[in-house]
């Protein structure tokens, strides 16, 4: 008789446990089931356990000597006769529901292969599993996916199926063929990707498999030294079945962020395949992609079309051989911490430990708790190599957790603009200030060794760093305060900035001049509106007017001085002002939120809303410190791009494929270049982030992705379109015969597609198609014709009327990356133009789709063969223009919306020439005490001087020295009540004395 179900239980040495895994298969609700248990070579009382289950529906199968898993598993499955196949473990157990559950989905769902289910965790002796910080706990709650999908999150996150809640058709078993016999680990991923290659897949959210952790993580795949050692040899052979990929279509499915990498070609695949390896933060991924490219070089014909695509030679793979340590062979020789309890550090006071490539974790506990005044690691001992701190904090005598700023962490090494500090020394320090009680002691981060040419390069870097700092001569120290975060070029700039413009009342009254309303919102981006006029800028300038017509003026400030890695503490910035569309010249971050500051406590101005449109450029300190001088203004954030979540605002991985927005820390985000760079900028702007109260996203696209970043913040996201479109006459140059008009549209840039309409350029029938790019370029492609499009002179609708005036029939829009909105895209449809994107191109995409206005393509060789189809593209011309009228932009009015008018808003004058000069006279006042603190930044600088004999001394640290009489001349009540309003002032000073006392 043939059951429904044959039920496979292999066991080895499982008597403890076996008795109720099989009562669990049966007291299934489904009766129809034969359960196969097949005995591995046990050696204890097992065989004896299952033989005294008299259910003719169970059969055994014994081995003579321990086979291993997947030898078991196959003989079973060998030996079923079942419709269906399922497996459990003899130390797991299933839910009652299980097989009668999974069997009805089958046959509901013709199309799907095998069904898994999620499980609940169980401890050694059958409890409920509640360490929810273990490896396994949630591992198996996945949700579902695509087969495509599937193997994209096996290759870059491994395995997440539990392997005893499978049911899989007997047919499909057949089809895939059996477990691999070779793997002992990861013989259930390895059979899952093998699965997914012909076949979908599908999870059951309910819970029907009790899964057991062992005790000692005794489980077959507990993290145990021998079974870390199997993973990493069985891991190189799993990640053998993705070269089985042959087609660049499929790929593109199975990795859409990086579809675009394969160029739609399918013999670009391998090599596609083995650069994603290289890109996961792992020795077995790096080992099978460098073993990947010297096989692929192997082939004449392969190799030359690497270099002819990718530029990819013999010599880049050498380079690769010396660069990813793919056997962990370079380990530090030496990673020791010295502790100091008061006599200084010494080798009596110091113990090794580890610290592994390329992340380290350093736990110190004390047992009792100790008086320390700093803690000193040395993270290698004779290599060069850089080294990042991601966290390092302690637990202080009470249990307290305190975490080290830049301030209580020095280095004998060379700071970077990311955090990093690089040793061109072969015995790199770190001292971590304490002078506290501490229980234990932690720091984490990321390490590298460096070459020499690199270490060059540092020391070069070190000696420019010691002249910026202007170190006096014979100043000998070996460690430098390079995470004061204030150099002598920042005091000196600051102080230039501050005296230049401090005093400067008709700066000032010009600002108060042109203000036009009582109200204003203030305005922050990464360009001068005025002068620039991209994505962005358009967005500014519409909404300037919109606010102008509800009486509110728009203040808008941009970056004078840019900053191109964030910087720590910088509290202040030099900043470009626009009042009501015209420029008032440079202030800084701290005179302006002083300036509004006084405007609004007397009545003269009030500050409706600061909508923070682009924070590139900006130091988010000083962004953060202007916002709490405006007290209780609401904050919005408008989400233009992903810059809040990745300075790579594109979210493109190594600046070429969509990484989709892991998360920070992540493997897959320290893989690429801006990986460190962004752990950084998120601690950065997150202050900005947390207290803002909306974000507006131009796209449900782009509120899904960032969302999905940051769901806390998630509820508080306002989709609203940039535009409206309304309805026109159509229009009149219909093609008929003449040559079909293809146009690039917008400027050049790889994430904008610019290489693929290179390509494409260069493949289209010129007899039949006539090539445009509309917009500013710099390399002019033979045969394409160049319109430019003076936007500043032309007026915003500028692009869709010089493609109305060309008679453009479709409009090229191959972003590689999830566009947020795309002006582009809107101004082409306007136009009337038929739109040609790919899957990867966010809003886009889904705007093509949404509107019928144009079509999208899984990858370039569809998008290829669509134009190679001349006749169809014409039908496709014809049908739109029959069902698709164009259309008229209307800039959206929810954006004025955002700040209703107030029912006391009006006009100019917004202050009598007596208040003006009252403000005026109050901004003096106060911007004298900013010179006065500045004043005490001389005196200091003095203090330190060579030629001052009694410099460090402790008289010259007293009260009554020349410095410190400076600092009490500023001490008026004035002053003080300055510093407790304003405490961005009282950092600086706090910031300036800790410099020079380090110095």
């Amino acid at each position: 008789m043939i059951s429904k179900v044959s039920v496979i239980l292999p066991t080895y040495n499982h008597e403890k446990y076996i008795a109720p895994s099989i009562e669990s298969v049966l007291g299934q609700d489904l009766a129809d089931f034969e359960l196969i248990v097949v005995d591995d070579g046990s050696e204890d009382g097992t065989v004896k356990v299952a033989e005294s289950f008299a259910d003719p529906r169970v059969r055994i199968i014994k081995f003579a000597a321990n086979k291993g898993l997947s030898v078991a598993l196959n003989q079973g499955i060998a030996a079923a006769v079942g419709k269906y196949i399922a497996i459990l473990h003899s130390d797991d157990t299933f839910l009652p529901d299980k097989l009668g559950r999974q069997v009805r989905y089958l046959e509901e769902h013709l199309g799907v292969g095998a069904v898994f289910s999620h499980v609940r965790l169980i401890d050694e002796t059958g409890n409920e599993f509640a360490k929810k910080d273990h490896y396994y706990y949630g591992l198996f709650d996945q949700p579902n996916r695509t087969r495509h999908q599937w193997l994209n999150h096996f290759f870059r996150h491994g395995n997440c199926l539990c392997h005893p809640s499978l049911m899989i058709r007997k047919t499909v078993f057949d089809t895939v063929g059996g477990y691999d016999e070779r793997l002992a680990l990861l013989e259930d991923m390895e059979y899952w990707i093998r699965l997914c290659l012909v076949s979908d897949i599908h999870v059951l959210p309910e819970k029907l498999v009790r899964y057991r952790i062992r005790d000692y993580d005794l489980n077959a795949s507990g993290p145990r030294p021998e079974t870390r050692i199997r993973c990493s040899f069985e891991m190189i052979r799993v990640l053998q079945h993705y070269l089985r990929l042959k087609s660049a279509a499929e790929f593109a499915a199975i990795f859409p962020e990086a579809g675009v990498l394969a160029k739609g070609k399918d013999m670009a695949v391998p090599y596609c395949i083995a650069t994603l390896a290289l890109g996961v933060d792992s020795p077995e991924y790096r080992y099978f992609a460098v073993d990947t490219l010297y096989k692929l070089l192997a082939d004449p014909a392969v190799a030359e079309f690497l270099q002819a695509e990718y530029g990819f030679t013999h010599v880049d793979l050498i380079k690769l051989t010396g660069q990813h340590d793919v056997f962990n062979l370079v380990q530090p020789s030496l990673s020791k911490i010295y502790l100091d309890t008061g006599k200084g550090f010494s080798e009596a006071e110091s113990l090794s430990c580890a610290a592994s490539i390329p992340r380290f974790d350093v736990e110190l506990p004390f047992p009792a708790a100790t008086r320390l005044r700093a803690v000193r690691w040395d993270p290698a001992e004779g290599i060069f190599c850089r080294v990042k701190i991601d966290r390092a904090s302690y637990l202080d005598g009470r249990g307290r957790e305190k975490r080290l700023n830049d301030r209580g962490i020095q280095a004998n090494g060379v700071r970077e603009q990311d955090g990093s500090y690089l040793f061109a020394t072969f015995d790199p320090r770190i001292e971590f200030k304490i002078d506290d009680k501490i229980s234990r002691f932690t720091v984490r981060g990321f390490w590298e060794p460096l070459s020499f040419a690199e270490a060059e390069q540092i020391l070069q870097k070190k000696n420019d760093l010691l002249r910026s700092l202007d170190q006096p001569a014979g100043h000998g120290r070996s460690i430098l305060p390079v995470g004061s975060g204030l150099t002598g070029k920042r005091i000196a700039m600051l102080a230039t900035g501050y005296n230049a413009m401090a005093g400067s009342k008709k700066l000032i009254a010009e600002f108060i001049r042109r203000l036009q309303n009582r109200e204003c919102v203030l305005a922050v981006s990464h360009s001068d509106y005025q002068r620039v006029l991209g994505g962005t800028e358009k967005v500014l300038r519409a909404e300037q007017a919109l606010l102008a017509g509800k009486k509110v003026s728009y203040v808008q400030i941009y970056p004078a001085e840019t900053f191109t890695a964030l910087p720590a503490g910088d509290t202040n910035q030099i900043i470009g002002v626009n009042v009501d569309g015209q420029t008032v010249g440079l202030l800084s971050t701290g005179q302006l939120g002083l300036l509004l500051g006084l405007l609004q406590g007397r009545g003269c101005l009030k500050v409706r809303a600061c909508h923070i449109h682009h924070l590139k450029g900006f130091s988010p300190p000083a962004v953060d410190s202007l916002l709490r001088q405006l007290g209780g203004t609401p904050v919005r954030i408008f989400l233009h791009d992903y810059y809040t979540l990745c300075p790579q605002y594109n979210l493109l991985a190594n600046d070429s494929t969509y990484c989709g927005a892991p998360p920070v820390g992540s493997p897959h985000c320290q893989s690429c270049t801006h990986g460190r760079v962004r752990t950084i900028h998120s601690e950065a702007i997150g202050k900005i982030l947390k207290n803002t109260g909306e974000f507006i996203a131009p796209s449900p696209t782009a509120a899904q992705i960032w969302g999905g970043a940051y769901p806390a913040l998630a509820p508080r996201i306002k989709v609203i379109p940039h535009q409206i479109c309304a309805s026109r006459p159509a229009r009149e140059n219909e093609p008929g015969k003449r040559r079909i008009r293809v146009a690039y549209v917008g400027y050049q840039a790889a994430n904008k597609g610019w290489e693929v309409w290179r390509d494409l350029a260069g493949r289209l029938d010129r007899r039949y198609y006539e090539l445009f790019h509309f917009g500013k370029t710099s390399d002019k492609l033979p045969g394409v014709k160049h319109i430019p499009v003076p936007f500043l002179d032309e007026g915003k609708n500028a692009m869709a009327a010089k493609l109305r005036e060309w008679g453009i029939d479709i409009a090229f829009l191959w972003s590689v990356w999830p566009e947020t909105y795309s002006f582009t895209f809107f101004e082409s449809i306007a136009a009337g133009c038929y739109v040609v994107t790919g899957s990867v191109s966010g809003n886009i995409a889904a705007q093509t789709e949404q509107t019928g206005r144009g079509r999208v393509f899984a990858g370039e060789e569809a998008m290829f063969g669509f134009f190679r189809d001349l006749e169809g593209v014409r039908q496709v011309l014809r049908e739109t223009r029959a069902t698709q009228p164009p259309v008229d932009l209307v800039f959206n009015p929810a954006l004025g919306e955002l700040v209703p008018p107030s029912p006391a808003a009006k006009t100019r004058p917004v202050t009598r020439r007596k208040d003006d000069s009252k403000v005026l006279r109050l901004f003096d006042q106060q911007t004298t005490l900013v010179r006065k603190v500045l004043a005490l930044d001389a005196a200091l600088r003095d203090a330190r001087s060579p030629t001052n004999g009694r410099q460090g001394t402790e008289e010259t640290s007293g009260p009554a020295s020349g410095p410190w009489r400076s600092l009490a001349a500023t001490g008026t009540e004035a002053a003080r009540g300055f510093i407790r309003k304003y405490p961005f002032w009282h950092r600086h000073l706090r910031k300036l004395i800790s410099l020079y006392k380090h110095n």
